[in-house]
């Protein structure tokens, strides 16, 4: 116990040292342990900016602890900030005579005991701009953007691949028009809004998802735990020369634990599953649509008329409410016969309502 207490007043008392030092420079420092024991550090800092870069086609960026931006300019460029980070960027011609950039970093894993900072900190960040007026001859066909913590933010571009990866932050994209979009994130939320989507493939461990005007040709999103939110977005358009893949879906959700809420949505073909957690869509729905709960309610609501529709609903516990009349007694329904819109709901335990126009 003796031992415990020295080592807090140790502690206690470096501490108040590097506050007087702190004050009377205006430095920050650090009382942190890696694997060869206890140090005392201030920040180092590497700052990179180059602009008037030659045009890149490939963009990889794998960092361990930063923010990451794609914003528009007048030229090519990047802006590089790090705290205890060396950067590791390059510009290499491949074959093709295009150029690639890649922008890494390296730095010794340091766990903080303690922190004092008289500056106002500043997040590590990458910024890598591109040129507002991108044609097809200069602009980016691979987008590759990889953190271990931060959040990542573009928009405004039209592109041909954007992959993501996030550890710990959140992902935000706007107005853009991409030909394969794919999101990976293992703890953060994902915004995206105004998007035009060959191909979009989105998976999420634990957060949320917001859509928003999202218009895509093929759609899949896996989320484990976390809340899916769409509204106004249509899946399974037809867009320009873009050609269909025949083995990928037009709408493919599959949800663990977590709410799925759509409204104003247009879907050309869907199939939803959810493990444990409330489904309720409104919009328009032509061809298959497919719905499988295990526990949680299931509210489907379409302006489209009832007899444009055949329908085949069984809940194993829970009722069925077909435009706002509840089937007493009855545990399924089914149509006569498959109509081209086709809706088939099933239930392990939960309440199902579908209500039609008129």
């Amino acid at each position: 116990m003796k031992k415990v207490w020295i080592i807090i007043l140790i502690i206690t008392l470096t501490g108040l040292m590097l506050s007087i030092i702190g004050i009377a420079t205006g430095a920050n420092r650090t009382l942190y342990l890696d694997k060869t024991g206890v140090h005392i550090s201030g920040s180092t800092v590497s700052i990179v900016e180059e602009s008037n870069l030659e045009a890149f086609r490939e963009i990889y960026v794998d960092v361990s602890f930063s923010d990451i931006e794609i914003l528009r300019s007048d030229t090519f460029g990047i802006e590089l900030y790090g705290e205890n980070v060396e950067w590791d960027w390059t510009l290499e011609e491949d074959h093709d005579n295009y150029r690639i950039l890649k922008i890494t970093d390296t730095g010794e894993l340091r766990v903080p005991i303690l922190h004092f900072d008289f500056d106002q900190k500043q997040q590590n960040f990458v910024k890598i701009y591109l040129p507002e007026n991108l044609t097809n001859d200069n602009k980016p066909y691979v987008v590759d953007l990889k953190t271990g913590s931060g959040n990542i933010r573009l928009g405004g571009f039209n592109l041909t691949g954007v992959k993501i990866s996030n550890s710990f932050g959140n992902v935000d994209i706007e107005t853009m028009v991409v030909g394969g979009m794919f999101i990976d994130l293992k703890s953060g939320n994902f915004n995206g809004s105004n998007l035009l989507v060959s191909n979009f493939k989105y998976s999420n461990q634990f957060g949320d998802g917001h859509f928003e005007s999202v218009r895509v040709m093929h759609f899949t999103a896996e989320s484990n735990s976390g809340d899916l939110h769409f509204t106004q977005c249509e899946f399974g358009i037809d867009y320009g020369d873009w050609e269909r893949e025949a083995d990928a879906p037009v709408m493919k959700i599959t949800s663990g634990f977590g709410n799925i809420n759509a409204r104003d949505l247009i879907s050309w073909e869907a199939n939803i599953e959810a493990g444990s957690g409330n489904i309720n869509i409104a919009g328009e729905f032509f061809y298959k649509t497919v719905i499988e709960s295990r526990f949680g309610d299931v509210k489907l609501t379409t302006s489209r008329g009832k007899d444009e529709y055949s329908l085949d609903v069984s809940v194993k516990f829970g009722n069925i409410t077909i435009n706002g009349e509840r089937l007493r007694d009855q545990t399924s329904i089914v149509s006569g016969s498959v109509l081209e819109n086709h809706i088939e709901i099933t239930s392990s335990s939960g309440d199902v309502e579908v209500t039609f126009g008129n």
